[in-house]
């Protein structure tokens, strides 16, 4: 626990150093609530029952005015007043080019196409694939690749050379079973109904396919959250305000729980490392955070034997179970 707080006290240090502004936003970089299909369109009724599993959930904590809430039996984290999410691409189109095709972000894809332990490359779908740089390195690597972007506008952002291959819904993505690999990459947790996507990112996949899923780590994220508290003034507020916490929060039990709802197996979690790269035009100060985070996140993992998964961000893998 030592190592976890000496983490998160420099990593608020840091945040203060490089400028991070405080913010009554949840996601200052442009939205990503979207709306997947016609059957993910929330009310604003006050939540009384898990979304997920239907379990009477208990007080958990609040953020920016907000209550969430938590469920004990498949341990999802919710706010307590669903948002609309629906018919809202406009920001978040209008923000992803400028995200997925900034600087380190190919650092990141490729550390989730490092996952796919295949003899030989197969088909490979891409949920949330923004601009298709996904699918131009996985292509690359000798996969046939589509992906999924309901907020693409017809493609207009997209790369020219896999435009044709991205659809805007799930269902237009092929048949179900289709798919050697899905990826969904910093997306699960931002959407109306999470435990519906990942269902569907199931269907698609062959028998014994790979799910690769890149997602806020939802423990650390926490932690940082409720050390804020204990600190008044403007440390404390760059710390509150690095954390990214949206409508879910997807806790490990959470993860596996609807993983296996959705018929897959061996859900295993591992780091994320950030970028190393100024993503977001914030400066050299951010940047050298970041490398900090990555250096300190991995000397706790080899000292912790592999057990402590201490970056902001984690990977989660599952496999399509065979059926009989």
């Amino acid at each position: 626990m030592r190592g976890t707080t000496t983490m998160i006290h420099l990593y608020g240090l840091f945040k203060l150093w490089a400028g991070h502004e405080d913010s009554t936003s949840d996601y200052p970089y442009g939205s990503r609530r979207v709306c997947w299909n016609d059957s993910m369109k929330n009310s604003h009724k006050l939540r009384e029952a898990c979304p997920c599993c239907g379990t009477k959930p208990q007080e958990a904590f609040s953020r920016y005015q907000k209550h969430y809430l938590k469920c004990l039996n498949c341990g999802l984290y919710f706010s307590s007043i669903p948002k609309n999410q629906v018919n809202t691409y406009q920001k978040y189109a209008e923000n992803f080019q400028r995200e997925w095709r900034g600087e380190g972000r190919e650092e990141v894809l490729a550390e989730v196409l490092a996952q796919l332990n295949f003899k030989s490359p197969g088909t490979l779908l891409d949920i949330g694939c923004s601009g298709g740089l996904m699918l131009i390195m996985a292509n690359e690597l000798g996969w046939d690749v589509s992906g999924v972007e309901p907020g693409m506008r017809k493609g207009v952002w997209a790369y020219e050379d896999v435009r044709t291959r991205i659809s805007q819904t799930i269902d237009a993505a092929g048949g179900e079973g289709e798919f050697n690999a899905v990826t969904v990459v910093n997306v699960v947790d931002q959407v109306a109904e999470p435990w519906v996507l990942l269902k569907q990112s199931a269907q698609k996949l062959a028998d014994d396919g790979v799910m690769i899923i890149r997602i806020p780590n939802f423990t650390v994220q926490l932690i940082i959250h409720k050390l804020a508290a204990l600190f008044p003034g403007k440390f404390g507020s760059a710390l509150l305000s690095s954390v990214v916490i949206h409508e879910f929060g997807l806790s490990r039990k959470a993860l596996a729980f609807m993983l296996g709802q959705a018929g897959c197996s061996d859900v295993r979690f591992m780091l994320s490392m950030p970028s190393s790269g100024d993503t977001y035009h914030q400066g050299k100060r951010h940047v050298l955070l970041k490398r900090l985070v990555r250096g300190l996140a991995k000397v706790l993992r080899l000292f912790s034997f592999g057990h402590v998964i201490l970056t902001p961000s984690m990977l989660v893998t599952a496999r399509k179970t065979v059926r009989t």
